[in-house]
């Protein structure tokens, strides 16, 4: 079947706009008249065990389709189909369910792997394995780290439900020892944190 993860592709441009989006062992991108783009789909014969993740990183209109597959590894492809140039194509360091996310922090690109177990894996815009660690929670499959291009570190929390920033070295630092919860589900909307705890929501 086709999954939910359908995203527009040159929204602004009338004759080029497509839509990206995956079944369980293929990758397509199609126009709004129906027509498949030439070099897709991009078959994946071990299947796609994560979302798709269509990302711009200079608005330049030049697209990277990425996402994991049952192999463990992290796949990236131009909106032509083909392979990334340089893309590293690391594996992670399990297998399964996971969602993959774009978080930019402090002028540079990186890629966020979520795994339902806890763990979190963060690499470069190639593909260079950053850091990984489990002691964060992971948001109930949305985005677990928070931050933007200024910033100079990500936000999370911590296991325990405190509020932490971590920096692209893999350094924590507590923010908030306040408690807010162990299972809080959180987004960052216009430098406010909105949490879910327990039924409430606190801001």
């Amino acid at each position: 079947g086709v999954n939910s993860d359908f995203q527009i592709l040159w929204p602004d441009n009338a004759e080029k706009r497509s839509l990206a989006f995956t079944t369980s062992e293929g990758v397509y991108v199609i126009n709004f008249n129906g027509k498949i783009h030439s070099s897709f789909p991009i078959s994946i014969k071990s299947g796609i065990s994560s979302n798709l993740l269509v990302t711009d990183y200079d608005n330049n209109g030049k697209y990277r389709l990425i996402f994991c597959d049952n192999k463990g590894i992290l796949n990236n492809y131009t909106a032509d189909g083909k392979t990334t140039d340089g893309w590293l194509k690391p594996s992670l360091s399990q297998k399964g369910q996971c969602n993959v996310f774009y978080n930019p922090l402090n002028g540079n690109d990186y890629i966020v792997v979520s795994f339902k177990s806890g763990e979190v894996c963060v690499f470069d815009r190639k593909g260079k394995f950053v850091f990984s660690t489990d002691k964060i929670q992971n948001n109930k499959g949305f985005n677990p780290l928070f931050g933007d291009k200024s910033s100079k570190a990500w936000l999370a929390f911590s296991p325990d439900g405190e509020l932490i920033e971590i920096k692209p070295d893999g350094e924590t630092a507590i923010i908030s020892e306040k408690s807010y919860g162990e299972n809080v589900l959180f987004n960052l909307q216009e430098g406010s944190i909105y949490v879910v705890s327990e039924g409430n929501l606190i801001i």
